[in-house]
């Protein structure tokens, strides 16, 4: 791609874009060596990636992002699952959603997974304890492999389970068809006859109870954390004591935590007293690790043959668990979750990262719910254009990130969200608006940092 026609736009997007497709040197280096997982480089990537950040309305940005996102899904061969990001979207183009404070959740998750990625490039202390979470070597290429693969899921997957809130019986429906052994076959593409019918067979024996006609939230629960294949591939029948067995052992926040918070929410609702729903973010990790090992244990019935080979050495039922895990506790929120208290970086930097960026994500995101939509006005205090909000620019900073916003409001409620969130905040980023006489990217000459190629012209905040 040509870096002097980049348009994206100023701000924290073009920030963005220079980051994500201009890495450190570390990992070029990689790539030199051979193939690595960072693949944004790549292919058209970039020029989706763009084409997406330069945007200047909902409907066009809609679009790309999908269009980004299958394409980053498909190189985890999850492709599919971008149909049912779409009709999340759908339903809050349609206004038909129960929250009246909604705001978009399809282009925000795509903004979340370049964050997160920002982030893991430009903090040495962050990307040090995601490394030692992994067991991993700090810029290895195994450590960007682990960490883009779970990343997808605790970014641009963790709103998925918005699908089973409380939405239209059709989009359930949706989710029905993705465990029947028509769609298997479809995606399995050409295969032998004998395959075929084994995964047939397969899934019309284990039972598989549909979603569609379940009405109550605790029995969608219920439902959504039973694998009946589980023990038939080495696993578990049930996905929390799943996450127990192969999730990360020493988080603060546990599998029993989370278990305890999805039932009271889906008995009492968030404030403990109102009616009940199930949790986004819960069914976001539970179906995502329901979907992820029925494809598993479909591929060991069938004995790793044919489509079904990559399973046989490409699946990490840790790495899945800890994923789904991280996805699932990204909303742990109000009455419910005050026995759990503030989520601190070690030992929990990957449910850490996921919160930050879900809190910072505050930009040219459009209203969905009714609240915002009758009351325009009530929305500039939740979210900004991306061209009011800049980065620290820079590689490996020890540093705190600064992050800058035009809009003192938007700053303060962003900051009462994530210190009733988050531990330490401070340790990784600062928030505040422009200082008098700053330029809004405040990267500053440093030695021990590479420079960021400079492609687009850095916008200037207006002064307070």
């Amino acid at each position: 791609m040509d870096e002097n026609n980049v348009k994206t736009r100023q701000g924290i997007n073009a920030v963005l874009f220079r980051v994500v497709s201009s890495p450190p040197e570390w990992i070029t280096k990689l790539n030199e060596e051979g193939p690595t997982a960072y693949f944004l480089t790549s292919s058209d990537f970039p020029d989706l990636i763009q084409s997406f950040l330069s945007a200047t309305t909902d409907s066009v940005r809609l679009v790309r992002a999908s269009r980004a996102s299958r394409k980053i899904l498909q190189e985890y061969d999850m492709e599919e699952l971008e149909d049912l990001r779409a009709s999340v979207q759908a339903s809050e183009l349609l206004r038909v959603i129960p929250y009246a404070k909604q705001t978009d959740h399809s282009a925000h998750t795509l903004y979340l997974f370049l964050l997160g990625i920002y982030l893991f490039f430009a903090s040495a202390p962050l990307r040090a304890g995601l490394a030692k979470f992994f067991h991993k070597k700090d810029n290895s290429a195994e450590l960007v492999e682990t960490f883009l693969f779970q990343w997808v899921f605790v970014s641009l997957l963790h709103d998925i389970g918005y699908i089973f809130q409380g939405r239209a019986r059709s989009e359930i429906r949706a989710v029905d068809r993705m465990f029947r052994a028509a769609s298997i076959t479809r995606l399995l593409g050409q295969v032998t006859r004998g395959v075929r019918r084994s995964v047939i067979n397969e899934i019309s024996n284990v039972g598989i109870r549909p979603f569609e006609a379940i009405q109550n939230p605790e029995d969608m629960l219920t439902t959504l954390r039973t694998m009946p294949w589980g023990k038939r591939a080495g696993m578990h029948d049930d996905i929390f004591e799943s996450f127990r067995t192969w999730g990360p052992s020493d988080q603060k926040l546990s599998s029993y935590d989370l278990e305890d918070y999805s039932y009271r929410v889906a008995s009492t609702g968030y404030d403990g007293f109102s009616e009940g729903m199930v949790d986004h973010a819960v069914a976001s990790g539970l179906f995502l690790f329901r979907y992820s090992t029925f494809w598993y244990w479909l591929a060991s019935a069938n004995s790793f043959e044919e489509a079904f080979q990559p399973f046989q050495d490409n699946y990490s039922i840790r790495d899945v668990a800890s994923a789904c895990f991280a996805a699932a506790a990204h909303n742990v929120i109000e009455v419910h979750a005050k026995d759990v208290g503030l989520i601190e970086c070690e030992p929990n930097p990957l449910i850490y990262l996921g919160i930050l960026c879900d809190e910072l994500q505050k930009w040219d995101r459009f209203p969905a719910g009714e609240r915002h939509l009758v009351d325009l006005k009530s929305f500039e205090e939740y979210c900004t254009d991306s061209e009011r909000i800049n980065l620290s620019e820079g590689w490996d900073r020890t540093e705190p990130i600064l992050i800058t916003f035009e809009e003192k409001k938007l700053t303060k409620r962003i900051e009462e969200a994530l210190v009733k969130r988050l531990a330490s905040v401070e340790t990784f980023i600062t928030l505040g608006p422009k200082p008098e006489g700053q330029p809004a990217s405040l990267a500053g000459p440093d030695s021990n940092k590479e420079p960021v190629p400079n492609t687009t012209e850095e916008s200037q905040l207006k002064p307070e």
